[in-house]
């Protein structure tokens, strides 16, 4: 589930997503935009709740990108926050945030890939619904 996480999303808002990730544990719980200017708290909260997953596109700052990816960094998610940013500027910047290039792959589709492939796999035991997701390459391609 993506759920809002730009203004006028605030703390209450962010809070409220973490319950609703602790109520339905086994549904993915994606805050886009990072949680805007209250990504601190979601940092916190996400690495409490392993079904909550913050998404990169509202990204402002590089230590609260850092911050992310260490807590936990199987939860953070890329997004360029496309029409309103660019993919190749914020994957350069994560790029040059996150030393390690397993974390990078990670967060540029691993993490995604594998969000998808979980949800692949429970709608395969149910007869009749679509199969939804494949691996998504953890890196970014430039032309």
């Amino acid at each position: 589930m993506l759920v809002h996480g730009f203004a006028p999303t605030a703390l209450g808002g962010l809070r409220t997503y973490a319950e609703l990730a602790a109520e339905h544990p086994r549904v993915p719980v994606i805050v886009g935009a990072f949680g805007g200017l209250s990504w601190p708290p979601l940092v916190d909260l996400a690495a409490r709740r392993a079904n909550l997953f913050p998404d990169t596109s509202g990204v402002l700052l590089v230590f609260g990108l850092r911050a992310a990816v260490r807590a936990p960094p199987e939860q953070c998610l890329f997004g360029p926050n496309t029409p309103y940013g660019d993919v190749l500027a914020s994957g350069a910047t994560l790029e040059a945030a996150v030393e390690d290039p397993t974390v990078r792959d990670l967060v540029l589709g691993g993490n995604l890939g594998r969000v998808l492939g979980e949800r692949a796999r429970r709608e395969r035991r149910r007869p009749g619904r679509p199969v939804m997701g494949r691996r998504i390459p953890g890196r970014l391609v430039r032309g």
